[in-house]
């Protein structure tokens, strides 16, 4: 019997060891979508929902609002690319979910317009202009909403900003910040999905928060800032590969320069590790200082980090494929025809 108590004992353990301490947070769940074009056919802001009735439903918005009653939701999208009817309908719908679950003031089903942010305002012809390609645009979108949120995080609290895809499975909060989690924001700040070709992971979910200001600095100047410097400079009628005939240019702006932002994630990751005096990076034999903006360093002229760095931990030099990104394993099944 005292066998059976103990083994009980032990599971009830295991199981508050992975529990939630996520009062501890005040966090908001964030989906995006991001038109290309205007098409004044649509109903909605999400071109999808006009296909079916219930599509809104089979995005998943219903299943966070149930699963997270304590966050917040914003629905990320681009006024630029749609017209106040758009607006003025997808809102009825927000307004119609808050309503029916009752959603207090601070923690409603928001329309978020890109355009409100600043840096946004910075960059309006990069975001307006067809030549930058769309998934740029949706990835990089990722981190500066992250950021540009969590800037309104209150000093004395611990914020966290959690993205997803629509395509994701929605998780209830004891899942989202679970003792693994909660350890690995604590540690890096980031947390990115699991599985992927660079580094294991990918960028259809992550969280970040704000207890590492060495992450936040690190992600605004090795993903954000470099990248819109980036695509900046081709909209001045440059390349990032002077030697490329034009033909090639428009190939990398249709096939390579999309993943770019995916693939500026582990250089963040190394550039935290210097931050956090874990480590020493150096680009073209100069130490980076912590306490500049090292946006320049990271090759805002050129489509990739520089290939003359070097970066050494206690335990020798590790290359940017290896670098350590924390991961979560999150459910992304197949895109239904209603994405098409």
């Amino acid at each position: 019997m005292n066998k059976i108590k103990l083994l009980i004992s032990l599971t009830i353990l295991i199981q508050l060891s992975n529990t939630v301490i996520a009062n501890n947070y005040e966090y908001s769940i964030n989906l995006m979508w991001i038109n290309n074009k205007v098409n004044q056919d649509n109903a909605w802001v999400y071109p999808a929902w006009n296909k079916r009735p219930d599509i809104l439903f089979q995005v998943n918005l219903v299943k966070w609002i149930e699963n997270n009653p304590k966050a917040a939701i914003n629905f990320w999208f681009d006024s630029v690319f749609v017209n106040k009817a758009q607006i003025e309908n997808t809102q009825a719908i927000f307004d119609f979910l808050n309503e029916t679950y009752k959603r207090p003031q601070n923690n409603k089903i928001s329309l978020k317009d890109i355009r409100d942010l600043k840096i946004i305002k910075k960059n309006a012809e990069l975001f307006s202009s067809p030549t930058i390609p769309a998934y740029f645009k949706i990835d990089i979108l990722k981190f500066i909403t992250s950021l540009q949120t969590l800037k309104d995080c209150q000093i004395e609290k611990k914020c966290a900003f959690v993205f997803a895809d629509l395509s994701v499975t929605p998780i209830e909060e004891e899942k989202l910040f679970d003792k693994e989690t909660l350890d690995n924001l604590k540690d890096y700040g980031l947390i990115m999905k699991a599985g992927g070709k660079v580094n294991n992971m990918e960028n259809s979910f992550h969280i970040l928060g704000t207890e590492k200001p060495t992450m936040l600095k690190a992600i605004r100047e090795a993903i954000i800032n470099v990248n819109l410097s980036r695509m900046n400079y081709i909209l001045e009628g440059n390349k990032l590969s002077p030697n490329t005939d034009e033909e090639s240019h428009t190939i990398q702006l249709r096939t390579s320069y999309p993943q770019i932002i995916y693939e500026s994630i582990p250089t963040a990751f190394m550039y935290f590790e210097h931050l956090e005096n874990k480590a020493r990076l150096s680009i073209n034999n100069e130490l980076l200082d912590n306490n500049n903006d090292n946006t320049e360093k990271f090759g805002p002229h050129n489509a990739a980090f520089p290939s003359n760095y070097s970066f050494k931990n206690d335990w020798g030099s590790v290359s940017l494929s290896d670098i350590y990104i924390p991961t979560k394993w999150v459910d992304v099944p197949e895109p239904s025809n209603d994405y098409n």
